[in-house]
């Protein structure tokens, strides 16, 4: 359909996908918005990427200590020793007891 005029007389432009000698279609670029160059702006900003760095690194680190944290089972509380540790005159003094 040609572009057709608007109530104010002026051509109305539609945006048609147009395909290529490849058979792809290729759209139309359009350009950003102000709120996306304003968005863009501020993740530009080197002090705004060292903070959501830092806090990514931070909860990065929060959760591997977690996880090794849990794997962990030398600080349980009970600390039975095991007998392939111990001596034999120990291990006899503790079954005596």
């Amino acid at each position: 359909m040609p572009d057709s005029p608007q109530a104010d007389g002026a051509p109305e432009h539609t945006e048609t996908a147009t395909p290529s000698s490849s058979g792809k279609v290729h759209k139309p670029l359009k350009l950003p918005s102000q709120e996306e160059m304003m968005q863009e702006d501020i993740m530009n900003n080197c002090a705004v990427k060292s903070v959501i760095s830092g806090i990514m690194g931070g909860l990065l680190g929060v959760a591997f200590g977690i996880f090794t944290a849990s794997m962990d089972t030398s600080g349980v509380g009970v600390s039975v020793p095991r007998s392939s540790e111990m001596s034999i005159v120990e291990t006899e003094a503790l079954e005596l007891t």
